[in-house]
């Protein structure tokens, strides 16, 4: 189907949605390197600002076929149609490099503009999932909001021996093309290129953390958001090519002369098969390009990037992860001694000091602990984020860069609680 077919397909949808209506404003429309794009309109709950949406704007070439490898060199597609929803609908895909943009429709020129990553540890997430619309936040803080995807677990980080070590890591090379051609583009939507905000949660805050140690000079972000992740201090399992070997072998490649080649011709499905079913997670390499082997001592030299960051956590960070941590599902959740010794190994008297001091009946950073559910999260919550992230935010202030730190920690009584 050729470009320009494309594009005057767009044109007629756009013009027979814009005709269902006399009295219905026109849709939205941004003329982009290849080609013009249609959007839609929306406005936020208890909000009379209209937000522009783009769902759905490729940014790359479709990786299909091309999964377990890097290609740095990704264009942009020919022109997009009706940018009015955001493909694929909510289930795993490799046709996954698109990205959102949200503005108010009565935005001027060289507004600043928020670059955001979600989390799920590199195994899962989507800018799809609703709480990642930015329809609110484009309508009360008056500013463009920019989601993208990026590849995950094996499609994004398979650590095949068979690739470079510097081109094992294609999910952050996926945020790179993104970053790039937000550069590129953001100026067709009202964005100033020269304000952009970089933020992520979770592991999209440790992504985040990369952009800041491995781009110290001239970095193309002005400042950065972390929530609850960070690069420096991790608790990430290194599991080398164990996840690989193991993949290789339920699909029957191990034994292969081209072992990268016979998983790379595997379906996606059956792939994400195995990896659900074998509970196989695949972490970022430290490359030294996009991850680098020791991101905390470049920030204690000072050899990052030397732009204002916020660090924040929330009071149960912990708790939106451990139901689905291998460790407590092994041991369940009534033992809490079984699963610090899971976690750290036999030191009994390191174990003892913890839940001394994550006891039954006492409070972790406002919250009551009154169950082992309870302890394990706060146990995680102050190990893996509010502990590496106090520590990122004070090398960063004593790197002499501009920082704040904040933790959520508030509640709703008209509410129920949601973990996490």
């Amino acid at each position: 189907m050729s470009a320009k077919f494309l594009f005057l397909l767009g044109t007629i949808l756009a013009l027979v949605h814009s005709s269902s209506s006399h009295h219905a404003a026109p849709l939205p429309s941004a003329t982009l390197e290849a080609g013009v794009i249609v959007g839609t309109t929306s406005t936020a709950l208890g909000s009379t600002v209209t937000v522009n949406q783009f769902l759905g704007v490729p940014f790359a070439t479709k990786p299909m076929g091309k999964t377990i490898e890097n290609d740095q060199t990704s264009s942009l597609l020919p022109s997009t149609i009706l940018s009015t929803y955001t493909p694929p609908p909510a289930g795993e895909s490799e046709d996954c490099l698109y990205l959102d943009v949200y503005f108010p429709a009565t935005a001027t020129k060289n507004k600043p503009v928020i670059f955001f990553f979600y989390g799920g540890s590199y195994i899962y997430g989507t800018n799809s999932v609703p709480r990642y619309d930015g329809t609110n936040f484009a309508a009360n803080q008056d500013i463009i909001i920019v989601a993208p995807n990026y590849r995950l677990n094996v499609f994004g980080f398979s650590n095949s021996p068979q690739i470079p070590l510097d081109q094992r890591n294609v999910g952050f090379y996926d945020q790179r093309l993104s970053r790039q051609w937000v550069e590129r583009s953001i100026h067709a939507f009202g964005g100033d290129p020269r304000a952009i905000t970089i933020w992520g949660q979770a592991a999209g805050a440790s992504s985040v953390d990369n952009f800041i140690t491995t781009m110290p000079i001239n970095p193309p972000f002005r400042a950065a958001i972390l929530h609850s992740g960070q690069a420096g201090i991790s608790n990430k399992v290194t599991n080398g090519t164990v996840a690989w070997d193991a993949l290789a072998q339920q699909l029957n490649c191990s034994t292969q002369p081209d072992v990268l080649n016979c998983v790379r011709a595997a379906n996606a499905s059956t792939i994400i098969s195995i990896l659900e079913n074998s509970v196989l997670f695949f972490n970022p390499a430290k490359d030294n390009v996009t991850d680098l082997q020791d991101p905390e001592i470049a920030r204690k030299l000072g050899n990052v990037a030397r732009v204002s960051v916020l660090v924040g956590t929330i009071a149960q960070d912990g708790s939106v992860y451990d139901e689905k941590q291998p460790l407590i599902l092994k041991y369940g959740q009534d033992n809490t001694t079984a699963w610090l010794r899971s976690a750290v190994g036999d030191h009994p008297m390191l174990i003892g000091l913890v839940e001394e001091e994550y006891s039954i009946n006492s409070t972790a950073n406002g919250w009551p602990i009154t169950n082992v559910y309870e302890q394990i999260s706060a146990i995680y919550t102050d190990a893996v984020y509010q502990c590496p992230m106090s520590i990122m935010a004070n090398d960063s202030l004593n790197a002499g860069i501009s920082t704040w730190r904040f933790m959520y920690n508030v509640t709703f009584p008209d509410l129920q609680p949601i973990r996490g």
